[in-house]
């Protein structure tokens, strides 16, 4: 019998699955510019993204199955609905049955259900364009990075030098260092250097003068001045949370 938390986890796989079925059947049609070409047709790609469409249908088989084996095997499993996702979570609530004898069909179902979720991140991440995160750091290189939704990596689309969180905070604290901002600019600053703040509370500091603009009408401030409160004000918060 496999341990239970691995038997859990397949559980909320397939949860996870049925929860983001929506998001993939937004997928289906693919964006401007985009889609699967179709050979022989008048129309040079598909109407739907065929990968999207594969998935889904890939999904509900196997819930259905999943839920054949229950209606066999069992007397007291009755679905809620024959209809996705409902379906599906019907059958993961029941994942017990198929993982606590066989090991065979305990490490079958596990497996698939990892697997599952997985092509499902991949089916919505690779949907999400991926985010600018500035110039590449690399000596002579005029490229940018760009991070795609589900890493956690930037990579430059010129030569191929890819940029961790670590290295791109420090990146990003250097080059604000001297900048001047407008109130707005610090929000989203402060937020790509993990220092967030709501745009009321930078409000606050400036009304009772705790960071006063350097240059007025229109009123810029020193991001290194804002930074440095940002970072008390988290180390306070963190403190009184742990108190």
């Amino acid at each position: 019998m496999i341990d239970n938390l691995v038997a859990l986890r397949a559980r909320d796989d397939l949860l996870a699955v049925a929860a983001s079925w929506p998001a993939l059947q937004a997928r289906l049609r693919p964006a401007s510019g985009s889609g699967d070409r179709v050979t022989g047709s008048a129309d040079p790609r598909s109407p739907i993204d065929v990968g999207v469409s594969d998935l889904l249908y890939r999904i509900e088989q196997h819930a259905r199955f999943l839920g054949k084996v229950l209606l066999d095997e069992t007397v007291d499993w009755q679905p809620t609905t024959s209809t996705m996702p409902g379906l599906l979570r019907d059958v993961a609530a029941r994942y017990g049955h198929f993982t606590a004898d066989d090991d065979k069909t305990a490490l079958d179902f596990c497996d698939e259900a990892h697997e599952l979720r997985r092509k499902v991140v991949g089916a919505i991440a690779r949907h999400e364009p991926a985010r600018w995160q500035g110039p590449c750091p690399e000596d002579e290189c005029v490229g940018e990075i760009y991070q795609r939704a589900g890493n956690v990596d930037a990579k430059c689309r010129a030569c191929g030098r890819v940029v961790g969180p670590a290295e791109w905070r420090a990146i990003m604290e250097a080059a604000f260092e001297t900048r001047l901002m407008t109130r707005s600019e610090l929000v989203s600053a402060l937020h790509v250097v993990k220092r967030t703040v709501k745009p009321n509370t930078l409000d606050r500091w400036v009304s009772r003068g705790r960071l006063a603009p350097v240059v007025v009408d229109p009123d810029l401030f020193k991001f290194a001045h804002a930074y440095e409160l940002a970072e008390r004000y988290d180390t306070s918060n963190r403190e009184r949370i742990s108190a």
